[in-house]
């Protein structure tokens, strides 16, 4: 029982050690943070939340990839983001009392820390830079939200394509897909067939090599930059 409470303790530490909101703390204040956390492991497929939940913790991934999703209703399925190590997911519910309108689903094998809500809102008083970085982390999130929105609205699904791909390139040759093709089909508002026929049509101009199902080669950065 002794090693897994300190097996826990420390999957907490690092991750209160990865995560932005926490980094200006000092050592003593992240240890008040980790008495309030605890680690749980999520296998592949599994949720971490689903819509409807309700809950007062905030998540912190400490390794793997956790998929924030939403169902339409019609019954498709929209990625919003997807998380990586140090970032962090339900921080709605330390300001809302409000369900969770979104799913959460681990999409390979993940560590969560799980940072108690009451307990969190407490520290956040005595260092209110907390709350001020998850406000700002929410901002940047809402802002990439509209953009995407205004993306999907007037530009082409070539047009979306190419940007991604050059940003994810930053301006290397070889790029490895961060997620799968069906999840960056999902975020850039287009469904699998089309992701598909896009990437074969800029094989066929030259400008991209599919190398498997996650590696891409440009060959034509400028190219892909013409795209309309």
């Amino acid at each position: 029982m002794k090693t897994r409470q300190n097996t826990n303790q420390n999957a907490s530490s690092s991750c209160l050690h990865v995560v932005p909101i926490f980094q200006h703390l000092t050592e003593e204040e992240l240890k008040q943070v980790q008495k309030i956390s605890k680690s749980k492991k999520f296998s592949k497929g599994s949720h971490v939340y689903q819509a409807g939940n309700e809950t007062d913790k905030l998540f912190v991934v400490n390794s793997g990839q956790i998929k924030i999703s939403r169902i339409s209703e019609k019954g498709d399925e929209q990625v919003i983001r997807v998380l990586g190590p140090g970032d962090f997911l339900g921080e709605l519910s330390l300001f809302s009392n409000l369900p969770m309108n979104d799913y959460a689903e681990a999409t390979e094998n993940t560590v969560v820390c799980m940072v108690e809500g009451s307990g969190l809102k407490n520290i956040m008083k005595d260092n209110p830079t907390i709350a001020f970085k998850i406000l700002e982390e929410l901002s940047k999130r809402l802002e990439n939200v509209d953009k995407r929105v205004e993306e999907i609205r007037h530009q082409s699904t070539k047009w979306r394509l190419a940007q991604m791909l050059l940003n994810l390139s930053k301006g290397e040759k070889t790029i490895r897909l961060p997620i799968s093709k069906g999840m960056l089909a999902s975020q850039m508002g287009m469904n699998n067939a089309t992701l598909s026929r896009n990437l074969t049509y800029f094989e066929e101009l030259g400008l991209i090599s599919q190398n498997g199902q996650r590696e891409i080669t440009i060959h034509n950065h400028d190219g892909l930059r013409e795209i309309e």
